[in-house]
């Protein structure tokens, strides 16, 4: 009898110790509810047209809920054409990198200023050095620059950093078990000037109108400013 019970409270102290290892830290909880992280940019830039392809790791309907819904990584490509005369026509994309070339569909925007295009990958190119943009039977040579090359913050690191800065405002959104908020990790600049420095925009929020945001130099690390309710 007192060897069974040995055994029982040997058992007892295993689940309790397996169970104590499921805790898990806060910052653990905040990267399970990211809806949107973007990892990599790269940008072209001439007196014609303005390109960005970004990398993304997002959701496929964005909700702004509070919630992460199904998510899937994809490359958006984005074209800009400044010129209104270059606003109508055919065009025709391909992107080249160090493996080769992938040419891609694009549509124009709702808004009708821009066209754009999802993929799942551009494996065919590798890593995307160069855009040939056919318009109208008109070549565009542009150069892809990789706008995250001498970054030392990167978006996983964005993500603690905002955390470590918003933490005391978080504290009625996190359980030992959830985080009560999602988190959406953007790299930004100023739209009305390419030449604008990038910042990682990093949002942690329920709805459009209730939401945490910090601003993160990429170079440094460094909150540059934040919003608080």
């Amino acid at each position: 009898m007192k060897k069974l019970l040995i055994i029982a409270l040997v058992f007892v102290s295993l689940f309790a110790l397996v169970a104590c290892g499921e805790t898990k830290e806060p910052i653990d909880l905040v990267n399970e509810k990211i809806s949107l992280q973007e990892t990599k940019l790269y940008t072209a830039d001439s007196e014609d047209y303005f390109a960005e392809l970004r990398l993304v790791d997002g959701e496929d309907v964005t909700a702004l809920d509070g919630k992460v819904g199904e998510k899937s990584v994809k490359y958006i490509f984005k074209l800009k054409p400044k010129k209104l005369d270059m606003m109508n026509g055919e065009y025709s994309v391909t992107i080249s990198g160090d493996k080769g070339s992938e040419n891609i569909k694009i549509e124009k925007d709702v808004m009708g200023m821009s066209y754009s295009a999802k993929l799942m990958n551009i494996d065919k190119a590798g890593v995307p050095s160069r855009l040939t943009i056919v318009y109208n039977d008109k070549n565009f040579e542009m150069e892809l620059a990789d706008m995250m090359k001498d970054i030392t913050c990167d978006s996983k690191k964005a993500v603690e950093i905002a955390y470590n800065e918003l933490k005391d405002a978080l504290k009625d959104d996190l359980s030992k078990k959830e985080f009560l908020r999602e988190v959406t990790v953007r790299y930004i600049n100023n739209r009305k000037d390419a030449a604008s420095p990038y910042y990682w925009y990093v949002s942690m929020l329920k709805s459009k109108d209730d939401y945490f945001a910090v601003l993160i130099d990429p170079k440094d690390g460094k909150v540059i400013n934040k919003k608080v309710l």
